[in-house]
């Protein structure tokens, strides 16, 4: 793959490289990139196509949220490429479409429904026709195929029992984190990005917490199960690949050996610390690969230790906007074109088709090969949703309602508390001193809290059982028999 008129470049002198293959074609890339970097700093911007509409698709958060960047990676696929580190070797390929590019036959699709593809509606009538279609269609919406020729990952469950636990590494879970350090706190902190994209977010002289579990994210929040001690906390259910040095059965090591880890966390004190994401600004194919979160960018390049070095462009407004504008102008190398802002209302369309070519604007056309979106990030609020605490539309984004001190609510005996920009968005300063004073407010209630058993972390001799599953006869709208009593749980292991 060409490099001749590179996207990205090294901010200093290139060191060894790194080779693998994105759709058989040879991609050189350095040790600190990332999937994503590499194969923007190469020109190969799209790596799948969207399920529904067969749109060109490529990074877009560049932070491991939006899912738009999922590829197959040495047979497994969805994949992000935001948050998979290259290493020699790699073979990786595009989702969801077909190989010549070129040749791509879905590409079809763009001809044929210049205005956009209402699937509620097509080919209703006959109903035969109507079968053949929803067959055709989920053929073509499967997100990447089965893994081929890569054996089981090997797998282990740790349960967690403490007094508090952070969910998010960023400012405010940071500062929340140094706030319990400081005053001796047993606390756990789970984060689903990596040390090399939380390092690249630090200030000079800030370190990472020392209770860090990083690639660990949560995906559900529960309430716990019955316990002879009548104390039921939620159940953080969190999920990790930690890819190390394993050993084989015959005892040499296993080098890239992966151990998925399932941990059950059932905290008195959870606070969300989750911060906020990236959402995109409204005009017309705004999807095209190539256009990317500005904020999403600057972490990548500054994690990747790169230098922006096609044209550039930042779509937004406000001081916000300004403020991504400068930090990308001085994220480019010498020789790259001075990082411009557009105002939203002014663009009329983005040009291009497997990736961005063009901007059109009201006063003309603005050939650029990256255009970075600086909308106001929105809270991501989806965990604390789950616990069922209160939202409010804040403009941007649904945000965390919380009291003074922090508190947002309750599931079974776990106090849940919100801090940062998840309660609305303030930047990284604010968000720190944020989380200190709600990881204060923390340390208070503990004070307050009835005694509990001291912190444990330790993996059940057992996997937890699936729950008994039974019929139950139903009459009108309620079950015609009392719901059974809950038995009591068995720890599952030793501390």
């Amino acid at each position: 793959m060409s490099r001749e008129r590179p996207l990205l470049v090294p901010a200093g002198p290139p060191g060894s490289p790194v080779h693998l293959r994105f759709d058989e074609a040879l991609v050189e890339a350095q040790a600190t990139d990332t999937l994503a970097t590499a194969l923007i700093a190469a020109g190969a911007l799209m790596t799948s196509r969207s399920a529904k509409y067969r749109r060109p698709r490529g990074p877009y958060c560049l932070s491991g949220d939006c899912g738009t960047c999922l590829v197959r990676v040495d047979g497994r696929p969805n994949v992000r490429a935001c948050t998979t580190a290259v290493r020699e070797g790699m073979r990786v390929s595009s989702q969801n479409s077909y190989k010549p590019r070129r040749l791509d036959p879905t590409a079809i699709v763009d001809h044929l429904f210049p205005g956009g593809m209402d699937h509620h509606h097509l080919m209703v009538r006959p109903r035969l026709a109507n079968e053949l279609m929803q067959a055709f269609a989920r053929n073509l919406t499967g997100f990447g195929e089965l893994p081929e020729g890569v054996g089981e990952r090997a797998c282990e469950h740790v349960d967690h029992h403490l007094p508090v636990v952070i969910v998010g590494a960023g400012a405010a879970g940071r500062a929340a984190a140094a706030t319990f350090e400081r005053l001796g706190v047993d606390h756990l902190v789970v984060e689903r990005r990596d040390r090399a994209q939380l390092e690249a977010a630090l200030a000079e002289g800030e370190a990472l917490p020392a209770q860090l579990v990083a690639r660990c994210g949560a995906f559900g929040l529960y309430p716990g199960p019955w316990s002879p001690a009548g104390e039921v906390r939620a159940v953080l259910a969190t999920s990790e690949i930690d890819r190390r040095v394993g050993v084989s059965g015959g005892g040499d090591a296993g080098e890239g050996e992966e151990l998925e880890r399932l941990r059950s966390v059932r905290p008195r004190h959870l606070i969300f610390a989750t911060g906020s994401r990236d959402p995109m600004i409204p005009f017309a194919n705004n999807d095209l690969p190539g256009i990317v979160a500005a904020r999403g960018l600057i972490r990548a390049l500054r994690r990747a230790d790169a230098r922006i070095a096609g044209r550039c462009v930042v779509v937004g407004e406000g001081e916000w906007a300004e403020t991504q504008r400068a930090a990308l102008d001085a994220l480019r190398s010498p020789g790259a074109p001075r990082v411009e802002c557009v105002a939203p209302e002014d663009i009329e369309r983005a040009v291009g088709g497997d990736r961005l070519e063009a901007l059109l604007c009201r006063g003309g056309r603005i050939s650029c090969a990256l255009l970075a979106v600086a909308a106001r990030p929105a809270a991501a609020h989806e965990l604390p949703a789950m616990a069922g605490v209160e939202l409010r539309f804040d403009g941007a984004g649904f945000c965390v309602v919380r009291e003074a001190q922090g508190r947002c609510g309750s599931l079974g005996a776990t106090s849940l508390w919100a801090c940062g920009d998840l309660c609305g968005f303030i930047g990284d300063g604010a968000a720190a001193r944020d989380g200190a004073r709600v990881a204060e407010a923390v340390v208070s209630a503990l004070a307050l809290d009835a005694p509990s058993d001291r912190a444990r972390h330790f993996v059940p001799v057992e996997p937890p059982a699936p729950p008994v599953m039974r019929e139950r006869p139903v009459v009108g709208d309620a079950f015609a028999d009392p719901e059974p009593a809950p038995e009591p749980a068995s720890d599952g292991g030793q501390p």
